[in-house]
């Protein structure tokens, strides 16, 4: 039987960005493998995500929000959110993602749903990008009652573009609750 751990959510801050960084980079290199140049996975990628998160932890944007989900172990996951990136779309979802050891909890979903009520109070709707070929997230999107509504191509790193999708929620569904619909 596995235990769950106790899991406490709170705003990310400067002092947070070297674990920030390092869950993000663990992130891509595992789910994004076969998307991104393997270079770019196995030699830049924890130098170039700490550097952005310093740079973006350290002035944070007013229309930003990181939450940290953290058990004893340390950082569990976090999601990070941005108000009025395209208006008519509602809340970005910028980043979600949760470490291995804390996979299968339904982190993920609390997370999701913490960014759904913060669009809920901003009276608006939430929307993400997820590439295509990111087959498992497209699924944990779907069950929570994201809807797949633009495809386009994006650049990745030199020359490398990828498929990418624009995943949303309307504000009805932010205001019953994500949680609800899987």
């Amino acid at each position: 039987m596995r235990i769950e751990p106790t899991i406490r959510l709170r705003e990310a801050g400067v002092g947070d960005a070297e674990a920030v960084a390092a869950l993000h980079a663990w992130n891509w290199r595992t789910a994004y493998r076969g998307i991104f140049p393997d270079h770019y996975l196995d030699e830049e990628v924890d130098a170039e995500r700490l550097a952005h998160w310093r740079a973006r932890l350290g002035e944070p944007s007013a229309a930003e929000r990181v939450l940290l989900a953290e058990s004893e172990e340390g950082l569990a996951g976090f999601v990070c959110t941005v108000a009025d990136a395209e208006p008519p779309w509602g809340l970005l979802v910028d980043n979600l993602h949760v470490a291995q050891s804390a996979q299968g909890m339904g982190l993920g979903v609390r997370l999701l749903e913490s960014a759904a009520a913060l669009a809920d109070m901003r009276g608006t709707g939430m929307f993400l990008f997820v590439y295509a070929a990111n087959a498992s997230a497209r699924v944990f999107y779907a069950r929570r009652g994201g809807a797949e509504v633009e495809r386009f191509e994006v650049f990745l790193t030199g020359t490398a573009t990828t498929e990418t999708i624009r995943v949303a929620w309307t504000a009805d569904q932010c205001a019953l609750g994500l949680a609800s619909i899987g």
